[in-house]
């Protein structure tokens, strides 16, 4: 896949060099094609990236009072916060919040229902545009219910029955986890949260077929 990754990066430049003028092949389009090397020597993207530094870039400078000597004023008010400059909003958590708990349906699991399932990976809902999932199975579902039941809390869905690669080339889809999927199944089937493995986003693709393309939670 890394060869794969690096022809498609290289060609990418390449043409478009040729589609919008050598201008713009910038300093950040032109590291493109040393990518999938870097990534072959030092792993994923998500382990070397500055991603993170960038994403709590505005919680360091709400400490900062001028711009004269910042790394001093980070590093006193490290201590006086004893390590603590990054909200608690910020850090992971294990907990699962549930939300706008409702009457439901009439299920063989007992516990109070739910809209809205909150993990720090991912926000699930009944709503169109945050109901779909994949199992840790690999199966697309549709949620339904969410219910606090006295084993835990469980999911309720309706999964897809039908899977096809939506393209074959330079690979096929479904090494990306991206599937063109159809047929809801008529029963409800029931997950723990444990099992739900990432959040989905599902386009139509013609009145019977939708394309299915994970949200795969990479930098925390």
């Amino acid at each position: 896949m890394n060869e794969i990754a690096n022809y498609l990066l290289r060609e990418f430049v390449k043409q478009s060099a040729l589609s919008f003028g050598r201008e713009f092949v910038v300093y950040n389009v032109h590291a493109l094609i040393h990518l999938a090397e870097e990534c072959h020597n030092r792993g994923t993207l998500a382990s070397f990236s500055a991603f993170s530094y960038e994403n709590f870039l505005g919680v360091i400078k709400s400490h900062l009072r001028s711009t004269h000597r910042p790394l001093q004023q980070l590093a006193n008010k490290d201590m006086e916060t004893q390590g603590a400059l990054i909200n608690s909003s910020y850090k992971k958590s294990n907990f699962v919040t549930l939300k706008n708990p409702v009457d439901g349906y009439n299920l063989p699991i007992r516990g109070q229902q739910y809209v809205i399932v909150i993990t720090k990976d991912f926000t699930l809902s009944t709503n169109k545009a945050n109901r779909y999932f994949k199992t840790i199975n690999d199966e697309v579902v549709r949620l339904y219910s969410v219910i606090d039941s006295p084993r835990g809390i469980i999911v309720v869905g309706k999964r897809f029955t039908c899977y096809a690669n939506y393209y074959e080339f330079p690979m096929e889809s479904s090494e990306l986890g991206i599937f063109k999927v159809s047929k809801f199944q008529n029963t409800f089937d029931y997950y723990n949260i444990e099992d739900v493995k990432e959040k989905c986003i599902i386009i139509p693709d013609s009145d019977d077929t939708f394309l299915c393309i994970p949200l795969i939670p990479i930098f925390h």
